[in-house]
């Protein structure tokens, strides 16, 4: 979800804030490219990298190392 977060500020928002539309909010997406976002997609961005970052990784690394390390059982 973090890296569609991403893909989709570094798309489709400008560089520089523009008042208008309320993309005022900077975020650094893609290896530290500068977007301006609206307060939403920030909050948006920060809840993905921040708050679920660290409880989706455990468990997808612990998936990983049981798929590497299960050894089907052989009659």
């Amino acid at each position: 979800m973090t890296v569609d977060k991403e893909f989709d500020i570094y798309g489709a928002d400008p560089d520089h804030p523009v008042q208008a539309t309320g993309q005022v909010y900077p975020v650094h997406v893609n290896h530290g490219h500068l977007r301006y976002a609206t307060k939403k997609e920030r909050e948006d961005l920060n809840f993905w990298e921040i708050d679920m970052g660290s409880w989706v990784g455990v468990p997808a690394l612990a998936f990983v190392f049981l798929w590497l390390l299960y050894r089907p059982r052989r009659s």
